[in-house]
C-alpha cells in the first residue's frame, strides 16, 4: 500500500518522457532531456502508439555521438520511413500508427531528413538547421488541436523552449502523467 501510494503521487522528471496535457486536447511527450539512437527509437515508437488526431515529431539533434552521428541520424530516418504518412496499411505496423508531421531542428538531423524524403510527402517534413528567434512560433503554427507531439533531442538542443508557445496557443497544462 505504501508503494502504491507513493507511485500515485510521483511525477515525471522534467524532460524524461514527461506527458503534458494542454488545452484543446494537445498532448506533449516531453523527452528532450537526452537523446541517443536507442532512446530516440523507443520514444518514436511511443509517439506512433499515442492517441491523437495527428502524431507530430519534433526532433532535435542527438549530440555527442562523434563519428557515429551521421549514420545514427540516418538510422533514425530509416525507422521513421516505416511510419510514413503515405506508408503501408496500419495493420502491417501492429499497434503503431503513422507519424503525420516531422519537424527536424539542428545540423545532424539533415541526415534524418534525407531518409525521410525517400518515403514521406515533402509537405510533412520541416527542417530547420538551427534555432532562431521566431522558430518556436513557426513550429507551433504547424500544430493543431488534438495533436500528440513528441519533443525528442539532446539536452543541448533545448527543445523545451517550445513549451511556452504551445501553452500560449493551446492553453495551460491541464495535467501531467
Amino acid at each position: 500500500e505504501a508503494i502504491a501510494g507513493a507511485l500515485a503521487q510521483a511525477t515525471a522528471v522534467p524532460g524524461r518522457m514527461q506527458v503534458l496535457r494542454f488545452g484543446h486536447g494537445v498532448t506533449v511527450l516531453h523527452d528532450a532531456y537526452n537523446a541517443n539512437p536507442h532512446s530516440t527509437r523507443l520514444a518514436v515508437d511511443e509517439l506512433a502508439r499515442a492517441r491523437g488526431l495527428r502524431r507530430v515529431l519534433i526532433l532535435g539533434d542527438m549530440l555527442e555521438l562523434g563519428e557515429l552521428s551521421a549514420q545514427a541520424h540516418r538510422d533514425v530516418g530509416a525507422q521513421l520511413s516505416e511510419l510514413s504518412p503515405e506508408g503501408e496499411a496500419p495493420a502491417s505496423r501492429g499497434d503503431r500508427r503513422a507519424i503525420d508531421l516531422a519537424v527536424l531542428i539542428g545540423e545532424q538531423v539533415s541526415h534524418t531528413a534525407q531518409e525521410l524524403r525517400k518515403t514521406w510527402p515533402l509537405d510533412a517534413i520541416h527542417v530547420y538547421g538551427e534555432w532562431f528567434e521566431d522558430l518556436a512560433g513557426m513550429i507551433v503554427s504547424l500544430l493543431e488541436d488534438g495533436d500528440a507531439i513528441l519533443l525528442k533531442g539532446s539536452r543541448g538542443m533545448r527543445l523545451e523552449r517550445l513549451l511556452p508557445d504551445i501553452e500560449e496557443r493551446f492553453g495551460a497544462v491541464e495535467g501531467q502523467v
